[in-house]
């Protein structure tokens, strides 16, 4: 409404057409939302574009009066839907005990006005405007979850929106196209509900459930829900036609279904004579005492003598849906679709997040912490590549493919990894070489304890040897190390300090555990000959 009426005005006073250029109309419309928000709060906004379109600067003064007048139209629409739910639920204005106004149009003070006058009461803001709805939802849900428990029950009864009728052929030759229906589920009908429909037939039976007030759609052509087809009936011992229930429910979510059929076959009592019933009857699934609705002649409600009753289920088959099967599927192949495109999409954003977060942190730490082992001819190409990057982010890059994000992101990483990993190995290299150092020293010591004084002498040379040999290495790359700058590629890695500690101790572990000889003593044999004489008896 804003955009037209300034459309109007600029057309008049600058002389240009804002409608025939999209990006100018886009423009607009955008400083037109802007605006219907400030004058919701303000009395008056100027309202300005520049270079709207041909180089020209445009501008304004609108008031909210202005606005409310432009919007009066508008504004009396909106009480058709407080007029309907008042004449649906049979209250009136005087009824209603409160008014709680949600919404963002509950920030327009005309509409306001308007609904104050329609209740005449004062609106009530008790509620977030903006989240009302999905905390009713959240509520509802956790409500009806099995999982949560609401220790303050509150009563939320669901109803259906539009009224369901069913429908079928009036008779079962193929002559006559006259159709019969009935109206199953009326406007505000509870959910979860259940009906009971009876009908007498002899051969498949076809039944249609469609919207009854095609007026309460915005497309017309999808009132129906479906289509089913019940049989083959069994036929009835006495002849005749076959009676048989089928079981229509508005299940927990609003959806239509039909559940089940089952063909009924009534043994009457000896004595008893049975009518032909008429074509169709309906009742709620919750038992007799529920009203029935008649169609085509509903047989008559008599008091007779107790009965066996036989029940067979009868298939149910739904045969269409208001989206015919070929379209359907082409649905479902689009929604899986677009469920890709929207994980690729979210990956995507996260390539692309990830690659401004390295640009961003790799650029402040190449000027601090990362400068000494960069150099001053790569600090600067790298830190000229990264500003690249950064402007081609915000630039041609802000709508890439994810594969670009990840190459970009390569593309800099091969020069900045090695930056870190020399920063890396600057802090690990000495407590490594330490270790080192300090392994073989205890190696060499332990191979002159008289506690290894067992091993062979040629062993313990060999791990002497093992011993001096890796801290002969160890020496000569530390001085090699020591020759290096710190953004020249490092000598030796700590990574090889611990291998050549593991190849040592793997080397001695097998020698030190040489297990000591074992001494035999021989025990004294006693000579032939007589006994040597006791001490008592030389007395």
């Amino acid at each position: 409404m804003l955009f037209n009426y300034l459309c109007e005005e600029f057309k008049t006073k600058y002389k240009i057409d804002v409608r025939s250029n999209a990006r100018a109309s886009l423009r607009l419309r955008i400083q037109c939302e802007k605006t219907k928000k400030v004058l919701s709060s303000n009395p008056e906004c100027p309202f300005a574009v520049e270079c709207l379109m041909n180089d020209v600067d445009v501008k304004t003064h609108l008031t909210r009066d202005l606005f409310e007048q432009l919007a009066e139209p508008l504004f009396a629409r909106c009480l058709a839907p407080a007029q309907a739910a008042l004449a649906e639920s049979g209250l009136t204005a005087d009824d209603i005990s409160g008014v709680e106004i949600v919404g963002g149009a509950s920030r327009l003070p005309a509409l306001c006005k308007a609904l104050e006058g329609f209740f005449g009461k004062t609106l009530r803001r008790t509620l977030n405007a903006a989240e009302s709805v999905a905390r009713g939802c959240a509520l509802q849900g956790a409500m009806l979850s099995p999982t949560f428990h609401v220790t303050r029950r509150f009563e939320v009864e669901d109803r259906s929106c539009y009224p369901i009728a069913f429908m079928w052929r009036a008779s079962e030759d193929g002559d006559s196209d006259e159709r019969t229906s009935a109206l199953v589920f009326q406007k505000g009908n509870p959910i979860l509900s259940t009906k009971v429909l009876t009908f007498f037939r002899t051969g498949v039976f076809s039944l249609t459930a469609e919207v009854e007030d095609k007026g309460l759609l915005s497309h017309p052509a999808d009132a129906l829900f479906a289509s089913y087809e019940v049989g083959p009936l069994p036929a009835p011992k006495a002849g005749g036609k076959t009676k048989f229930k089928v079981k229509a429910t508005l299940n927990l979510h609003g959806v239509l279904t039909v559940e089940s059929a089952q063909a009924i076959e009534e043994e009457a009592a000896e004595g008893e004579a049975g009518g032909d019933a008429g074509d169709a009857a309906m009742e709620d699934a919750a038992g007799a005492a529920a009203p029935k609705a008649e169609a085509d002649g509903v047989a008559p409600m008599e008091t007779a003598a107790p009965k066996k009753v036989i029940k067979t289920d009868v298939p149910v088959t739904a045969r269409t849906s208001s989206i015919p099967p070929a379209v359907l599927t082409k649905l479902t192949e689009r929604e899986f679709e677009m469920a890709l495109a929207d994980r690729v999409m979210e990956e995507t954003k996260e390539r692309k997040n990830a690659l401004e977060a390295y640009v961003l942190a790799m650029r402040s730490r190449l000027a601090d912490a990362l400068a000494p082992y960069a150099g001053e001819a790569l600090k600067a190409s790298f830190g000229e590549a990264l500003s690249k990057a950064e402007d081609w982010l915000y630039d041609e890059g802000e709508d890439e493919s994810k594969g670009v994000y990840i190459a970009k992101m390569e593309e800099l990483k091969a020069v900045g990894d090695p930056i870190e990993e020399r920063v890396k190995e600057a802090s690990a290299r000495e407590p490594a070489a330490a270790a080192l150092r300090a392994s073989a020293e205890a190696v060499h010591s332990q191979s002159k304890q008289p506690h290894y004084a067992h091993i062979a002498a040629d062993q313990l040379d060999s791990v002497r040897k093992e011993a001096a040999a890796a801290l002969e290495w160890l020496a000569e790359k530390e001085a090699q190390q020591a020759a290096l700058a710190k953004s020249d590629p490092p000598a030796f890695l700590a990574k090889e300090c611990e291998k050549k500690a593991s190849a040592l101790e793997r080397f001695v572990r097998p020698i030190f555990a040489t297990p000591k000889p074992v001494v035999v003593t021989p025990e004294p044999m006693a000579e032939d000959g007589p006994a040597a004489p006791k001490a008592e008896d030389l007395d």
